[in-house]
């Protein structure tokens, strides 16, 4: 009595799955080996199939998961051995940013609100004599800033997407500190119009970037806090306005 060696059978659906991905599970066909009468050629034994699964390791599909999709950040928390965070050193780091990040966040947005006011501060020094204001222009001198803000709102949040966040705010008021000094040379109300609505452009970005900085530097139960004392430098802004226009 001898043995015909076992055959392993692969439909065609089977053969494309598993060449193609060896992750989905896979029915495979097996007919074990079985005794032949050799006098005769009748089969001395039943033929007996059963089915094999292959079932991916879940571990696999999570090392994908954060490596190939996801954002940069993600695929950098993936390739990092996590280690727990001594409460101490956290508290020295996040005392260290609040003093490097929250000074410059309070400084630029009380500016940014000084500008939005110190067409009132000129008018007290004679801007509608200067510039030949009259009628409803001097309205719409103040009106015009944020028309320029809230068109440019929009492609500026996207731009935000495109370019690195550091860069573009920083080019952005640049920008907007260039357009304010060429509003001391201005002559007549239309270059003051035109000035006033490219400030309002270059300074819409400032309340989305500020508050993506924010959240980049700063866990979600850190953040409102920080947001909060940036955003109050408007008061600030506010009286530091007032002594300038006084002085």
């Amino acid at each position: 009595m001898t043995f015909v060696p076992k055959t392993v059978l692969f439909s065609s659906n089977d053969k494309m799955r598993f060449l193609s991905r060896q992750t989905q599970t896979d029915t495979i066909s097996r007919v074990e080996p079985y005794p032949v009468d050799v006098k005769d050629g009748t089969k001395a034994g039943a033929e007996h199939r059963e089915h094999i699964d292959t079932v991916e390791d879940p571990a696999e599909w999570k090392k994908v998961s954060l490596t190939e999709d996801g954002d940069v950040a993600q695929r950098l928390f993936a390739s990092q051995a996590h280690e727990p965070i001594d409460p101490a050193e956290e508290a020295r780091v996040v005392r260290k940013i609040d003093f490097m990040i929250l000074p410059y966040l309070a400084v630029c947005y009380a500016f940014f609100y000084i500008d939005k006011t110190t067409l009132s501060y000129a008018a007290i020094f004679g801007i509608r004599e200067d510039l030949n204001i009259h009628g409803q222009q001097y309205s719409w001198l103040s009106s015009i800033f944020y028309f320029g803000f809230l068109i440019w709102a929009l492609p500026t949040n996207f731009l935000m997407q495109r370019f690195p966040i550091g860069k573009y705010l920083g080019f952005n008021i640049f920008m907007w500190g260039a357009l304010l000094m060429c509003q001391a040379a201005a002559s007549n109300f239309t270059t003051l119009a035109v000035l006033r609505a490219l400030s309002g452009a270059a300074e819409a970005c400032s309340d989305p970037a500020f508050m993506i900085i924010t959240s980049m530097w700063y866990t979600r139960r850190q953040q409102p806090v920080r947001m909060g004392l940036w955003y109050t430098a408007n008061g600030f802004g506010i009286a530091l306005g007032g002594l300038l226009g006084y002085g």
